[in-house]
């Protein structure tokens, strides 16, 4: 069976879906990844993959949407969002329905804010699903983007881009509230590959990580220097994992905290006594499924309701970049109420069922659905 994963030129909406195209590899299916401006990132993974647009670099394209709608930003978060995901899908549409034409596939995996994949699935005449990357519901966003894609950019929407015939979602059931529970699939955090040094010394002190996703905009770790700064003043190893050239903004550092560049969630995660991060899905998710507890810094709407929902399961603390201070870095490192919470939650995510499975009960629906 051929299955194609399609996913928006964004870093984090592509690497969330490497695991389940991983599992449909290893389960004896041919597969092709579609995006654009990321794909040394899906090559690296070990996956082929097909440059819908070839020098695509989505911060220019960004630029370009704001000088042909000015407005965008005064709509709103989700219509400013519903907008700009639109103007993406539109963007890939041609590329995409040329490859599915040419690849022929029997089945397209679609991320979330990728409804064009519904799209050129439907055009084929093949079964179509939608994998979730998002922790809050969506439906709303969803829906205002699938209306901007057919008004404003001319799409005909097919019923299943509204309404998708499977849905993926890897989050608990506990953080789920308002998630279709269709095909539930266990988080498995993936951000790139490293090397594990053979032997690593232990320190007997709490170890912090910070990051700020894979972004490097100002606006999201620009606030990390507050945070920085308390943490020079707590009895603890502090990682920051970002760019090289993102941390330059923040020196010199406090003694305690060691620059590590954009290192891989899951390199820093094991072990570690609790994150400091933005609230993005991806990170959230990482940290939920390696049992650690979270400070989350949310900067826009789905970042606030991703940290609320964390929150509620006792396993983070939300809270503002100017609220910060040692006094609550050290609770977020000691708190066993915090350490208990998340490792119920990470309890949670591993007792789902694993991509592997979840790869393989797609592969037996679609070819069901084409008649055997």
């Amino acid at each position: 069976m051929r299955m194609l994963f399609v996913a928006n030129p964004v870093l984090s909406h592509v690497l969330p879906l490497v695991p389940l195209a991983w599992a449909g590899r290893t389960t004896g299916n041919d597969v092709l990844f579609a995006t654009a401006g990321v794909t040394e990132h899906v090559r690296q993974a070990g996956l082929p993959v097909a440059d819908l647009l070839p020098g695509f670099a989505v911060e220019e394209w960004e630029e370009q949407l704001h000088r042909r709608y000015p407005d965008v930003q005064g709509l709103g978060a989700l219509r400013a969002h519903g907008m700009k995901f639109a103007a993406l899908n539109d963007t890939l549409a041609r590329p995409l329905a040329e490859l599915a034409e040419a690849w022929r596939p029997d089945l397209v995996v679609y991320s979330e804010i990728t409804p064009i994949g519904a799209v050129a699935a439907a055009r084929r005449g093949v079964p179509s699903v939608r994998h979730d990357i998002e922790i809050c519901d969506t439906s709303s966003m969803l829906g205002h983007l699938a209306d901007v894609l057919a008004g404003a950019f001319g799409h005909d929407l097919p019923p299943q881009a509204r309404a998708p015939e499977r849905i993926v979602t890897a989050v608990p059931p506990a953080l789920a509230t308002g998630k279709p529970r269709d095909l539930a699939m266990r988080h498995m955090p993936y951000s790139g590959g490293f090397v594990l040094p053979c032997r690593q010394a232990p320190s007997p002190r709490p170890r912090l990580v910070v990051t700020g996703g894979t972004s490097t905009q100002d606006d999201r770790i620009g606030r990390l220097g507050r945070i920085l700064r308390a943490a020079g003043q707590v009895d603890a190893d502090v990682v920051l994992a970002m760019p090289p050239e993102a941390a330059k903004a923040y020196e010199p550092l406090p003694p305690n905290v060691e620059a590590a560049g954009w290192v891989p969630l899951p390199r820093l995660l094991p072990g570690a006594s609790a994150l400091v991060h933005h609230g993005g899905a991806g990170t959230v998710m990482s940290a939920v499924a390696a049992g650690v507890p979270q400070l989350v810094l949310p900067d826009e709407l789905p970042r606030h309701l991703n940290a609320q929902a964390v929150t509620r399961q006792g396993a983070a603390i939300t809270a503002r970049p100017e609220d910060v201070d040692a006094a609550l870095l050290r609770r977020l490192v000691e708190d066993p109420a915090l350490r208990a919470g998340a490792e119920r939650l990470a309890a949670e995510c591993a007792a789902l069922p694993p991509p592997a499975e979840v790869a393989g009960t797609l592969a037996i629906w679609a070819q069901a659905g084409r008649g055997g």
